[in-house]
């Protein structure tokens, strides 16, 4: 199953339930070898003009791999939308692809 992160990720902050997971394409290789999923929470800040200016991870995984996946694929699947000035948290769940 191909991940839907950055879609979801755009129209869940939006809404504001900012919760996604990703499930196979974004996983990091590492994490996929060993097997690792959790929960990893985030802190989004937008600037005036609705652009993501910071990403910071408020509640670790557990696996630094993980943890530095979830703010790139925030940052990747941002788009400007000036009504998200201010800040955002979410969570994106890591779950390993069903076999």
């Amino acid at each position: 199953m191909r991940t839907r992160l950055c879609i979801l990720t755009a129209s869940l902050l939006i809404s504001g339930v900012a919760e996604a997971e990703v499930q196979h394409d974004d996983y990091p290789a590492l994490a996929l070898r060993m097997r690792h999923e959790g929960k990893v929470r985030y802190h989004a800040e937008y600037g005036p003009d609705g652009r993501l200016t910071d990403c910071t991870i408020t509640k670790s995984s557990g696996y630094p791999e993980l943890d530095a996946r979830t703010c790139v694929l925030v940052k990747r699947s941002s788009e400007p939308h000036p009504q998200m000035s201010g800040s955002k948290d979410g969570t994106v769940k890591w779950k390993l692809p069903k076999s």
